[in-house]
């Protein structure tokens, strides 16, 4: 014969939980605290079109942290140095399943890492030029200044001297 199920309707929980639960916190796995374990792939080796890019883009990443510290905008450096690998590794998963935008990524980069590279020569030439600049206008200003307080000297020398009565001159021929 069948059992016979009694349902409880006294709405009180029962005693024992059922053990086939796990905590919801044991499937979730540790997640990395700087972003660099997103969108890495255990499956295979990386192929060449993703290690291009994800080099590519981690160098760029590197110059642009180094210009916003030299700016003292530890801020924005922090978010791309912890969020730059999820950011790329994005990038990179959406090359994969786009094939398309793989170009246009590789063609962008074409044109930023030069440009970050020239920017910075750039930045520091003109910088050292900007200061000579500024050193030759300040040893003008002095030589002018001093030129001046020379001439100023002169002049109250030649006033004293032509106020002075006649009495007091020395080899004076008159």
């Amino acid at each position: 014969m069948a059992q016979e199920k009694t349902i409880d309707l006294s709405g009180e929980k029962e005693a024992e939980e059922p053990k086939t639960k796990k905590p919801h916190h044991a499937n979730v796995k540790e997640r990395p605290s700087d972003a660099s374990g997103i969108y890495t792939r255990v499956d295979r080796a990386e192929r060449a079109w993703e290690k291009d890019i994800r080099v590519r883009c981690e160098r760029t990443q590197q110059r642009i942290v180094e210009w916003l510290e030299g700016r003292e905008d530890e801020e924005l450096a922090t978010i791309i140095r912890e969020d730059g690998a999820a950011m790329i590794g994005g990038m990179i998963a959406m090359c994969g399943s786009a094939e398309w935008m793989r170009r246009p990524v590789v063609g962008a980069m074409a044109v930023f890492e030069p440009l970050i590279a020239f920017g910075r020569l750039i930045r520091v030439l003109a910088g050292r030029w900007r200061l000579s600049r500024i050193e030759a206008a300040e040893k003008r200003a002095q030589a002018e200044w001093e030129a001046a307080a020379e001439a100023e000297r002169r002049a109250e020398e030649e006033a004293a001297a032509a106020a002075q009565p006649r009495s007091f001159r020395h080899n004076v021929v008159e």
